[in-house]
């Protein structure tokens, strides 16, 4: 059994919109850790914020058909792993980490890993859809993990999210926080323990595998608690993903990515990224108090994260801010915009060590964006949170649910090559029954 620590927990929160295209986990093990400060050698929990995880049909489906798509990116944390450790020449464990959780609310997931050694007490998860019907093909997952530390459990609270899109849908945006605040109810989740409902207390139907191993010493907790809401923790919250606030209400007129941000660090020049910064939708709506009530981010010093074009305009560049010999190749349709972003609360137990975006993946028109945090035990708030928990939100995400599943199937038969075979197979199965049955008439 792990021993609680008395360090403080290092977290590394990744957030990133694949545009429903499978990584390349090598590709990105390259930069994944990229944002982690050389001080740190490897965090103890690193969180991954995935939006469009996949296209429509699996995302709604779930289970076996987006297994692929997590599977790519625990594979991308073991490359990471494994070169970081190389590069300090520090010896390679097989089991650095394993991992805790991957959930997913529609096409948002969430994917928890845990370092070995350290000791999670009991997890909580949540899940809330934002999109037509509150499904989720916009919405939000959380985990809560209780941390054993040296005085006692530290909370934290990892949530993934994607809000609505579009230049001009900043009331839509809000309307989707307050549906996340309102229907993110987090309970005990009975199904890290074994296979399906099983009681991590018990040794029934355990499987052997490293979600298993983890938590099978975790602390129970009744299964008839009270749903927490977003707000109701003791600890630090974490809410990243692509919240899609952009820097105009409308799409760039004729001329107007002239001055779209490029590489410089003169601050009066029109392409330096300040002059954009400076519209950003999130810093406004915050500053109204609107959104994300209680929540910091740190300064933004990196370059927009969206939207980027790909090699047919030109190559792709992942310049720094400051390299006057750099380029961005951005689309000509979008104003480049900071839509992925990761904010947190408990600013008293949280120190910021690097907030920035990774070099750009060409599977994707948005950058990943990483925060690496240290939180230490103590210097709790008492938030207040802008809206109470809906009574009924499990009764209404489960409702939601079935709706995805019928636009699943539907979408599967229609759009995939294995759902057209089995469309096209029940169709003259059927007609050859319905000849066959005329013939016995």
């Amino acid at each position: 059994m792990a021993t609680p620590s008395s360090a403080p927990l290092d977290i590394y929160y990744l957030t990133f919109n694949t545009a429903r295209t499978p990584i390349d986990p090598s590709i990105l093990a390259s930069d994944f850790f990229s944002a982690l400060p050389s001080t740190t050698l490897l965090p103890a929990i690193i969180a991954i914020s995935i939006q469009e995880i996949a296209p429509l049909a699996p995302a709604f489906l779930g289970r076996a058909l987006l297994t692929p798509y997590f599977d790519a990116f625990t594979q991308c944390v073991a490359l990471a792993t494994e070169g970081r450790l190389r590069a300090h020449q520090t010896p390679v464990e097989a089991d650095e980490y394993s991992l805790l959780l991957a959930r997913h609310v529609g096409m948002t997931g969430l994917m928890v890993f845990i370092r070995a050694g350290v000791d999670v007490a009991w997890v909580q998860t949540a899940g809330a859809g934002c999109g037509v019907w509150q499904t989720g093909n916009k919405g939000a997952v959380g985990a809560r993990l209780g941390v054993k530390m040296d005085r006692g459990i530290e909370e934290v609270t990892l949530v993934a999210a994607h809000l609505a899109p579009h230049e001009f849908a900043i009331e839509r945006r809000r309307e989707d926080w307050e549906r996340i605040v309102r229907n993110l109810g987090f309970v005990y989740d009975t199904t890290l323990g074994g296979a399906g409902n099983a009681d991590p207390a018990s040794n029934e139907n355990e499987d052997d595998d490293d979600t298993t191993a983890l938590l099978n010493t975790m602390k129970p907790m009744s299964r008839s608690s009270k749903p927490k809401g977003l707000y109701d923790t003791a600890g630090p919250i974490f809410f990243g993903g692509d919240l899609n606030y952009r820097t105009s209400s409308s799409r760039p007129m004729p001329g107007d990515i002239e001055n779209f941000p490029q590489p410089t660090n003169d601050t009066n020049s029109p392409h330096h990224l300040s002059k954009l910064l400076a519209r950003d939708q999130l810093m406004q709506q915050r500053s109204d108090g609107v959104v994300l009530q209680s929540f910091a981010e740190q300064a933004i010093t990196f370059a927009p994260t969206y939207k980027y074009a790909h090699s047919a305009v030109g190559p792709i560049t992942t310049a720094s801010t400051d390299d006057p010999d750099g380029h961005w190749f951005w689309a000509t349709h979008r104003f480049p915009s900071w839509c992925d972003r990761i904010l947190y609360t408990q600013a008293r137990s949280v120190q910021v060590h690097t907030y920035n975006a990774l070099p750009i993946q060409a599977t994707s028109d948005h950058r990943p964006v990483a925060l690496a945090v240290s939180v230490s035990a103590g210097g709790k708030d008492v938030l207040e949170a802008p809206y109470p928990l809906n009574p009924r939100f499990a009764e209404e995400r489960a409702w939601a649910a079935r709706r995805e599943l019928v636009v699943g199937v539907v979408m599967f038969l229609a759009t995939t090559r294995e759902g057209q075979t089995i469309l096209v197979g029940s169709v003259v199965g059927g007609l050859a029954s319905w000849f066959f049955l005329r013939a016995l008439v």
